[in-house]
């Protein structure tokens, strides 16, 4: 009677790592910055895997890892934070005390608005791209990006004028 090998234990905790990390829609690049590898160490453990695992492709490969491993993605609009009853949390009151209909529990949901929260990195405001360390993902819109060629371009056609100025002005002097 032969017994049948559970092709994830075949797998290498080197190929379980890329694979969980492409589950969460990482890049090859992505994952090769976060371990300290290239990006071809990266797909050559993850091919090796989908070989193992019979997959057809990688994210097929990282899905039947996570549903091995019991890894459950949360809900993408899932609600992150649901009131806990008044007597857990005495700064909050029921929504049927509040004069509103009640809803699940008779507690109120609140979502965390992330996407509207401020975070100075990713403010639009800011005048000129700041300089990212070696191999940082760069993650200005387009719209940032040409700007900042725009003010370099402009910041460098004025420095050549006023060096320009500054030599003819010299030149009259002496």
């Amino acid at each position: 009677m032969a017994t049948t090998q559970n092709p994830f234990d075949s797998l290498s905790e080197e190929q379980r790592d890329c694979l969980r990390m492409v589950f969460e829609h990482m890049t090859s690049k992505d994952i090769a910055r976060r371990l300290g590898i290239s990006h071809h160490t990266v797909d050559q453990r993850i091919k090796t895997a989908m070989r193992l695992l019979d997959a057809p492709s990688r994210v097929e490969a990282a899905r039947m890892l996570a549903r091995h491993e019991n890894r459950h993605r949360p809900l993408v609009y899932q609600s992150p934070e649901i009131e806990s009853p008044p007597s857990d949390r005495p700064d909050r009151t029921p929504i049927h005390q509040q004069g509103t209909p009640t809803g699940h529990a008779g507690y109120a949901i609140h979502e965390a608005r992330a996407e509207f929260a401020f975070r100075p990195e990713s403010f639009i405001g800011r005048p000129f791209a700041s300089p990212r360390p070696w191999g940082a993902r760069n993650d200005l819109t387009t719209i940032q990006r040409l700007a900042a060629i725009v003010a370099i371009a402009i910041g460098s056609a004025l420095s050549f004028g006023a060096v320009t100025a500054g030599l003819e002005a010299l030149t009259r002097i002496v």
